[in-house]
């Protein structure tokens, strides 16, 4: 039986598959049944394009339900496992299993898959812009490794500029194996892509690297999984970059020999090739939902490799790490995978959104306004269950509640209180505190998003969900108080 190199087993997918997909496995029945009907086409395509007359429509009509349910169904038992492998794909592997008379259909796409190991990991290269790795001057001047990040958990691997291709390729290459990657390397590929500086950014700009199990053939088809994880890993390097900042006597590699380039149009995808039985690189163009990517790449940070070796080292970053993908592990299952109006689903689609807002709170360029206005709101995301009166109270209160509960420092309650202040003056008068820092208000954001996020993990969601995991409910309103309100208000007509 095929092991692929995460240890997934066809066995464990279609065991998966039976136990959860009871839809899809019924229509999986059903296509395996047609081998006959679809034995005079070549291909999914084929069938879909056929001229009218030479098909039936009501049978190619229920061909078509029965195969989207199917595909859903074994995309899903994949994406349960971290995996994500494109619809296009699952289509033409469920065709040739029915053309091919298999009796389980779900059966022969899971064997195929593991069998030419399209599920093992490859990586994502993406670009950032604004972003330093600072070390002692004196190790800047002595050479050695070049500056770098590595969390090997995450998959995750962030380089400075290097001004050379080849070093770039290089690093990228040594980069593989920690990064849990197995399969052999494009280097071929990715040099014929920077041809006549195509992809200058690969070596002008500091480039995040992440490891990630998909297969496609579409560019776009997995773009949104690939953007929910860069959104992960560029939120994770923001906290660092709180908790270990560049220190005084550190040289900041944005500011030595920095030649980086806002002409940035395409990322890399590196999957694993049937054909090439390696790794293979294709350039993927920012055409499709271009606004999340361009932000993606805004990193406008300095981290101490120094400082970030140390919260390596004591668990710090892997605490945050799991707060981050408990977010996006929560958001594909209850709002992608689910696809049902759940408390659950809107509580992760929250934690997503209040999650970039915080990370617009880094963005360069902009007024320092823009940055308290945007990180206000990602607290009042976070905190809040909608809008009502007194919304600044609650936020302050239920912000208080969580930095409790996280073990903060009292600080960090008077950085909360001076953000909604600063918040407040910028609009309503225009003016505010141009200078003020926000360091120690997003070190509370922080702590509060992972209050909620632990909160959330274990309980059984009820109404108003952030005021009952908070234990901040609203007080109920007596009913003669209601009764005397509501007469006050039909008098005053």
């Amino acid at each position: 039986m095929p092991i692929s190199h995460n240890g997934m087993t066809p066995a464990d997918l279609i065991a998966d598959f039976n136990a959860l997909e009871s839809s899809a496995r019924t229509k999986a029945t059903w296509l395996a049944k047609q081998t006959s009907a679809v034995a005079a086409y070549s291909s999914v395509e084929q069938l879909v394009t056929a001229d009218d007359a030479a098909v039936d429509g009501k049978w190619r009509r229920s061909f078509d339900h029965h195969l989207r349910h199917a595909r859903a169904g074994i995309a899903r038992t994949f994406m349960r496992r971290d995996c994500f492998v494109g619809l296009s794909v699952i289509d033409e592997l469920i065709f040739q299993a029915v053309t091919a008379g298999e009796t389980d259909i779900a059966a022969a796409v899971f064997h195929a898959i593991v069998g030419h190991q399209l599920h093992d990991p490859g990586m994502i290269v993406f670009p950032l812009h604004g972003f330093g790795i600072a070390r002692p001057l004196r190790d800047s001047f002595r050479g050695g490794p070049h500056p770098h990040l590595l969390l090997e958990s995450a998959g995750l691997f962030v380089m400075a500029q290097t001004n050379d291709i080849e070093q770039t390729i290089t690093l990228l290459e040594g980069a593989r194996s920690p990064m849990g990657i197995a399969h052999g390397f494009d280097a071929g590929g990715i040099r014929s892509y920077t041809a006549g500086d195509r992809l200058s950014w690969l070596h002008r700009n500091p480039v995040m690297a992440f490891r990630f199990n998909s297969y496609s053939q579409d560019p776009y088809e997995n773009q949104l999984f690939y953007q929910l994880r860069m959104r992960t890993l560029t939120a994770l390097l923001l906290i660092a970059s709180l908790q270990a900042p560049g220190l005084k006597g550190e040289m900041d590699s944005s500011r030595a020999n920095n030649q980086e380039t806002l002409d940035i149009n395409h990322y890399l995808r590196i999957e694993v090739s049937p054909r090439l039985g390696r790794l293979e690189a294709e350039r993927i163009p920012r055409n499709v939902d271009e606004l999340s990517l361009v932000e993606a790449s805004d990193v406008d940070v300095r981290i101490s490799l120094a400082g970030w070796n140390e919260l390596n080292g004591n668990g710090e970053l892997e605490r945050h790490l799991e707060t981050l993908r408990q977010i996006e592990s929560g958001y594909l299952t209850h709002q992608l995978l689910d696809r049902r109006e759940t408390r659950e689903a809107s509580l992760y689609v929250k934690l997503v959104r209040s999650l970039d807002y915080f990370r617009r709170s880094f963005r360069t360029n902009v007024r320092p306004s823009e940055r308290v206005i945007t990180l206000a709101i990602a607290f009042e995301t976070l905190l809040t269950d909608s809008y009502s009166g007194g919304v600044t109270a609650r936020i302050r209160r239920r912000a208080a509640l969580c930095l409790d509960q996280a073990g903060a420092p009292r600080a960090l309650n008077a950085a909360v209180e001076q953000l909604f202040d600063a918040r407040g003056k910028f609009v309503h008068s225009g003016f505010g505190p141009e200078d003020m820092s926000l360091h120690d208000a997003r070190l509370a954001y922080v702590a509060c998003l992972s209050t909620v996020t632990r909160l959330a993990q274990s309980a059984a969601l009820v109404d108003p969900v952030i005021g009952t995991l908070l234990g901040d409910k609203p007080s109920p309103v007596p009913f003669w108080v209601r009764l005397k309100q509501a007469w006050r208000a039909l008098r005053g007509r």
